[in-house]
């Protein structure tokens, strides 16, 4: 936003001030206002008289009059119809942060508030938005959202709408009392057919804590608002910077779903801090009708804090409000359908979580059983296997409120990666205890169409018992995304041979020291020409191998990067199980 000939004269006489003789004030601060974008002719043009399938956005006045369009009783529905990102764009200049968000000084005391598409009728309504919604792989960033309705996000409610291509970031969001439904992109959806691909949420904060109890929140989308809804999630990815907190019924990704309703996630990732009450899921909070994940990383960390809460690493399943079953999942003899198909976790430990998460939690109380079937690749070579189990097929129906967990693929996440130095690429934690060898960060460059990623481990020779019979230090990775698919190795084993007290600048990257890690020597392994394109999902342990051949590993690491640029990343611990229980 252009600072305004009213701002510009205010900040004139506040440097004049400066130069007067100084008395003491007291300063406060300022609360910003709240206002609307003033849209002018020029802002329309690119609408029309709305009778063309495609229409391309590219300035802020344009995306504020997409906005009038979907506000008031009679909304555009955009069916069968495209609207196309054709630049990014900064809806307001500023810091979002959980507490709210804070205007930049170029922009003045001034929020221009973000009123979600459609947010203003009834989720049931043929006039939620029905269209697709095309970024073309840019950002919209700075939305301010903190309406009087439910339904927020950046679109209020779709019908069978589609969101692809598209990033969210620096955004905040607060769902008033007794309302619900709130994401960072889709409030709330209804009907089938509703699809969200390649969609990424980066820094949003969602603020549902003024909520009724069923908050319905999640970092994509709240959740099935309606009846016989159902949306598929295809390469979203919610980062380590966002924020939801609330009540119940929050996710990762989704915050509800209904037993009427099918859902699928396929090659998801969430990294956000999730606090509420309970029914939380690190990808999907209340799990209540058939759902199926495919190739999806429960990392987020979660916080439930009720006497009665519930959590799951990846989900937190429950029949629906009042235990009644649905006609819909009588061929499932009876049991609301979940299924996890290669999905890998990291279930935290928190003080505050009356029943620590694992990969999936049920509601105590008189529900009908679930039906959980656990489907596993048996990949021996890959080291995804350290995060896989090795059973082929698993079911477990559970009786009421006896499924409170299943074994952990990792025990805890012990610390996921801070930014490294005064805003540097290098992301890095101190090496952990006992370990003689430790992923210890990433370093990426990017450049136009591909990035570069090195990896750092750390050594630590106190902690290995021969270490004149070391012969090398190396990494493990394995790239578990459509780049492995196309061409690239999915699994890579390499010596990096030698290790240093300092590694010194290469692609335009921080040299790092070992002492800055608290090691005694660093290595790295690069990962050059990395399409900057799309979502990667990379698994990597560090090892070191002694004479007679003999390798041990580290603790494995994933790591997501989207378009070239760090989104997360979180230990795995390697412990395995071939079996399943029901507490």
């Amino acid at each position: 936003m252009k600072k305004s000939i009213f701002t510009k004269a205010i900040v004139a006489l506040m440097v004049i001030a400066l130069m007067l003789p100084c008395f003491p004030v007291i300063a406060s601060a300022e609360t910003p206002t709240v206002t609307t974008y003033t849209v002018t002719d020029a802002d329309k043009a690119w609408y029309g008289d709305g009778s063309e399938t495609e229409f391309t956005i590219s300035t802020v006045g344009e995306l504020a009059y997409f906005m009038e369009l979907g506000m008031g009783s009679s909304p555009k529905n955009f069916l069968n119809k495209t609207v196309k990102l054709g630049a990014d764009i900064v809806w307001n200049d500023g810091v979002a942060t959980s507490a709210g968000f804070t205007p930049s000084a170029e922009q003045g005391n001034v929020i221009y508030k973000w009123v979600p598409y459609s947010s203003q009728i009834a989720a049931s309504s043929w006039l939620n938005f029905r269209g697709t919604f095309d970024g073309q792989g840019h950002t919209i960033s700075g939305l301010y959202v903190a309406g009087e309705t439910s339904y927020l996000g950046f679109l209020g409610t779709i019908r069978g709408g589609k969101v692809k291509n598209l990033t969210v970031s620096n955004s905040y969001y607060e769902i008033p009392a007794s309302k619900q439904y709130v994401g960072a992109v889709v409030g709330g959806f209804y009907g089938a057919g509703n699809e969200f691909t390649n969609v990424t949420v980066s820094n949003c904060h969602i603020n549902a804590t003024k909520g009724m109890q069923s908050s319905n929140a999640g970092g994509i989308c709240g959740g099935d608002a309606a009846a016989k809804a159902g949306s598929s999630f295809t390469n979203c990815v919610v980062d380590s910077k966002t924020t939801i907190t609330g009540k119940a019924a929050m996710g990762g990704i989704v915050g509800s779903g209904r037993t009427d309703s099918t859902t699928t996630m396929t090659d998801c990732a969430s990294y956000a801090t999730l606090s509420g009450t309970a029914e939380i899921g690190g990808l999907m909070g209340r799990v209540a009708g058939k759902t199926t994940f495919t190739r999806c990383l429960g990392l987020a960390q979660i916080t439930a804090s009720s006497g009665a809460a519930w959590g799951g690493a990846l989900a937190s399943l429950r029949y629906n409000n009042n235990g009644t079953q649905a006609a819909a999942v009588t061929a499932e003899s009876g049991c609301v359908a979940v299924i996890f198909e290669d999905c890998f976790y990291a279930a935290h430990s928190n003080a505050s979580v009356k029943e620590p998460v694992a990969m999936v939690a049920m509601a105590s109380g008189s529900y009908p059983a679930h039906k959980v079937v656990i489907r596993y690749s048996d990949v021996q070579d890959d080291v995804s296997s350290v995060a896989y189990y090795k059973d082929s097929q698993t079911t477990v129906n559970a009786e009421t409120g006896g499924l409170k967990s299943m074994p952990a693929l990792a025990a805890a996440v012990t610390e996921q990666f801070s930014a490294y130095k005064d805003g540097a690429a290098a992301l890095a934690i101190p090496a952990k205890g006992t370990d003689a060898v430790k992923v210890a960060g990433v370093q990426i460059k990017k450049n136009d169409t591909t990035f570069a990623a090195r990896f750092l481990a750390t050594v630590n020779t106190a902690e290995i018992e021969n270490l004149s019979a070391v012969k090398s230090v190396g990494f493990q990775v394995s790239i578990l995304s459509d780049y492995a698919k196309n061409g690239a190795s999915a699994v890579k084993q390499q010596d990096c041979g030698a290790v240093y007290t300092s590694i010194l600048s290469d692609y335009g990257m921080k040299t790092v020291t070992a002492a800055e890690m608290s090691a005694d020597y660093v290595g790295t392994l690069v990962i050059d020409k990395i399409p900057a394109t799309g979502i990667q999902h990379v698994l990597v342990r560090a090892y070191y191998t002694t004479d007679g051949d003999a390798v041990s590993y580290s603790e494995a690491a994933v790591f997501t990067f989207v378009n070239g640029a760090f989104a997360g990343s979180a230990f795995l611990s390697t412990t395995n199980s071939d079996s399943t229980q029901a507490a």
